[in-house]
C-alpha cells in the first residue's frame, strides 16, 4: 500500500510519480493500493469552477495511473474532496484525494468502494476505502439465450454496447473483462424490454385468443375477429418458438432433440436438477 502526498509543483509531481511507478513495478501490481492527496485531477469532470480545460498535469497523471495499471475508485456519495471555501464564482472544488487499486481487488469477488466522510474543519474532506466480500458472486451464472437471435437487431445492439463500454482503465485483460460485464448488464436490460417474460406473454396471448374465440362463437367470424385471430396466432407461434429455445438452453443434457415437443417432463427435469443441486450444496455445507 502506498500513502502518497502529491507536491504542488509539476516538476516535483512528475518526480514522485516516477518513483512510485518504479516501486510499484517491483511488486504484484494486481494487489497494489494507492491512497492520498495527489494534488492533481484526471479530467475536467474532477473540477468545478475556475478554469476547466485539459492540462498537461492531468495528462501526466493519467500516464502515471496507466503505467501502474491501477483503477480509480470513484466515491459513491460525492464528486469533490477539496474546496477553496470561497463564495459565488470564486468557489472552486476538485477531487484531489482518491484511492487507486490493482485489478486483483476487482476481479476476485471483492466489494470495493470509497466514501467521502464529513468534513473535519479543513479544506479537504477525508475519504475512506471499504473492502468486503462480494455477495453477488453467489448469483446464477449469466447465460446467453438462443431465443435472442430471433431479434435481427441483436448484433447491432452488441456492437453499439461494445463501443459504449470503452471507458475503463487498466491492462487489456482487465478492460476486456469489464467490457464483457458491461454488455452482460445491457443484455439483461434489453431482454426485459424486448422479450419480456415469455410465460407471462404466452398467458396473455392465450387469454386474448380465448376472448376472440368467444366472440366468434357468439356472433360469427367478422373481418375484425379474423384479423385479430390471425395476428394472435402469429404471436403465439413466435412465443412457442422462444419457449422451445428457452427450455433447450435450460436443459444441460439436451434431452429435447430437434423436432421434439415441449413437455411437462422436460420442464420438470430442469426443476428437479436444480433441486438436487441445492440439496447437494446443503449436504456439502453440513459435512464441512
Amino acid at each position: 500500500m502506498f500513502n502518497i502526498y502529491g507536491p504542488t509543483k509539476i516538476e516535483d509531481k512528475r518526480k514522485v510519480w516516477c518513483e512510485v511507478t518504479e516501486l510499484a513495478l517491483r511488486l504484484d501490481l494486481g494487489k497494489v493500493v494507492m491512497a492520498g492527496d495527489f494534488n492533481a485531477i484526471l479530467s475536467v469532470e474532477d473540477k468545478r469552477g475556475g478554469l476547466r480545460k485539459p492540462s498537461k498535469v492531468a495528462e501526466d497523471f493519467m500516464d502515471f495511473v496507466t503505467n501502474c495499471k491501477v483503477v480509480d475508485i470513484i466515491p459513491k456519495n460525492g464528486s469533490f474532496t477539496w474546496n477553496n471555501r470561497r463564495r459565488d464564482f470564486r468557489d472552486i472544488a476538485e477531487r484531489l484525494d482518491r484511492f487507486f487499486v490493482g485489478e486483483w481487488w476487482l476481479l476476485s469477488h471483492h466489494s470495493i468502494y470509497s466514501t467521502i466522510e464529513p468534513q473535519s474543519g479543513l479544506d479537504h474532506y477525508p475519504i475512506s476505502l471499504n473492502i468486503g466480500q462480494d455477495t453477488e458472486q453467489h448469483k446464477n451464472y449469466f447465460k446467453f439465450l438462443s431465443m435472442w437471435w430471433q431479434d435481427p437487431t441483436l448484433l447491432s445492439h452488441i456492437k453499439s454496447w461494445w463501443i459504449e463500454s470503452n471507458v475503463f482503465f487498466g491492462s487489456p485483460s482487465f478492460k476486456f473483462t469489464k467490457r464483457l460485464q458491461f454488455i452482460k448488464r445491457r443484455l439483461k436490460d434489453w431482454n426485459q424490454t424486448s422479450f419480456k417474460n415469455i410465460f407471462t406473454e404466452k398467458a396473455r396471448i392465450e387469454d386474448e385468443l380465448e376472448a376472440v374465440n368467444s366472440l366468434v362463437m357468439a356472433r360469427g367470424m367478422t373481418k375484425v375477429e379474423f384479423k385479430a385471430k390471425k395476428s394472435l396466432k402469429n404471436q403465439y407461434s413466435e412465443i412457442l418458438r422462444r419457449e422451445e429455445l428457452y427450455w433447450r438452453d435450460k436443459e444441460r443434457e439436451h434431452w429435447v432433440a430437434e423436432g421434439d415437443m415441449n413437455t411437462k417432463f422436460s420442464h420438470a427435469s430442469v426443476k428437479a436438477r436444480k433441486c438436487a443441486n441445492r440439496i447437494c450444496s446443503i449436504q456439502d455445507m453440513n459435512n464441512s
